[in-house]
């Protein structure tokens, strides 16, 4: 099995930046392309039924885009890389970076207060980069928290992206058990 290019420099700081960037201004972009063509070959080379499963299987997995890793990829080395690099927090933010994935890479306070993840302005873009690559079921809270924007672009994002049909809205989340109304549950389509 051909390995991912997101795996190959993971000792790199500057390209798990680079990929984490690349990421939040194109989901996509961490898609191993390679990979994707490798397996349709084995797979139009395959009659065999139960191969052509794992080959499809396999095919689901290389084609989706494992935001999670490339997030936690690059909270395991940003803040050493700003240091070596002299690169602000406020660079990343300006860059789209959510100031909760800031300050889980170890970015600490600003001007000796702890920085808010409502303190910067977060674009719709950052907010629908970050929904395209989530994996799983979320809920608007969920997108709130993990990209620091405020619940109305939160919820006009997500609703905007379940109307193109690229995120599915799941219902009332069955497990709720809390008092209030359940929250909605939400999956990429």
């Amino acid at each position: 099995m051909a390995s991912s290019t997101r795996t190959q420099d993971t000792t790199n700081p500057e390209a798990a930046v680079r990929r984490y960037l690349n990421y939040l201004s194109d989901p996509t972009s961490v898609i191993d392309h390679d990979r994707v063509e490798e397996v349709q070959a084995e797979l139009s080379a395959t009659d065999d039924q139960i191969e052509r499963l794992r080959l499809e299987s396999e095919l689901d997995r290389v084609r989706s885009t494992d935001g999670e890793s490339v997030v936690r990829e690059f909270i395991s080395v940003a803040k050493q890389f700003a240091e070596e690099e002299d690169i602000t927090a406020d660079a990343f933010r300006r860059q789209g970076v959510p100031t909760e994935v800031l300050a889980q890479a170890g970015f600490g306070t600003k001007g000796g207060k702890a920085t808010s993840a409502r303190s910067q302005r977060v674009n719709a873009a950052t907010v629908a980069a970050h929904v395209q690559g989530r994996s799983g079921t979320w809920t608007y809270n969920d997108i709130e928290s993990g990209t620091g924007a405020s619940i109305g672009t939160v919820r006009k994002v997500v609703d905007d992206l379940v109307a193109a049909k690229k995120v599915k809205s799941l219902g009332p989340d069955p497990d709720h058990a809390s008092r209030g109304r359940a929250p909605n549950l939400f999956t990429a389509a």
